[in-house]
This record gives C-alpha cells, sequence and structure tokens, in this order.
C-alpha cells in the first residue's frame, strides 16, 4: 500500500490532499480528532459508541465559544470506524471519512 499526503495553506485555513493505492478494494477511515466542549453539528452520530460521528458529505462545523471551525467534504462508503491495523481512536469527539482503496479525496479545513 502506498499512502499520500500533502498539506497547503489557504486563505482562512488549510486543504490537505491523500490518496492511497495498491491493494484493492482496502476500507480505509479518516479520523477528524477534536476536543470536548464544543457544538458539533452536520455529522451523523455512529452507532459504535458515544461521541464518534460519520462526515457522510458536505461540511461539518465545530463550534467552541466564537471560534468556528468548518471542514470537508465528507465522504462516506462504509460504516467501519476502527478498522484493522488502525491505532485506537483519539479521546474526545471523532468525526470520520470511510472509503476503499483506491481513493483520492482533498478536504479544507477554514476557520471562520
Amino acid at each position: 500500500m502506498t499512502y499520500k499526503g500533502k498539506a497547503r495553506e489557504i486563505a482562512d485555513g488549510f486543504e490537505i490532499s491523500f490518496s492511497a493505492e495498491g491493494t484493492s478494494n482496502a476500507p480505509w477511515a479518516l479520523e477528524v480528532s477534536l476536543r470536548p466542549g464544543g457544538e458539533l453539528t452536520r455529522v451523523t452520530a455512529a452507532r459504535e459508541a458515544e461521541g464518534i460521528f460519520l462526515l457522510e458529505d458536505g461540511y461539518a462545523e465545530y463550534r467552541v465559544g466564537s471560534d468556528l471551525i468548518r471542514f470537508g467534504p465528507g465522504r462516506h462508503e462504509h460504516s467501519y470506524v476502527q478498522v484493522r491495523g488502525a491505532h485506537p481512536r483519539l479521546p474526545g469527539l471523532s468525526v470520520y471519512l470511510t472509503g476503499y482503496t483506491p481513493f483520492e479525496h482533498t478536504m479544507t479545513f477554514e476557520l471562520h
């Protein structure tokens, strides 16, 4: 499996492009970990446990006080959030994008 990632600064945040190729049809899950205490919207709660969400499409928003982070677009091809070989999820809220290899995806993180 070959993974690639590239980040670049944009006007109000940054953009990350990532891809994987090699083994076909292997499930992948990308975790966006958020500290507890904010309000998370535009996501779907996953069945696995409290604090786990899927970003199926569009953009999620996470507000803490007067700060707002908007990130996406989402991707949802399966509901596995703990794929084989992955590290355990981080503490706090976890938002997952999911798919199968090979894949390419670009997402943005903007501060408003």
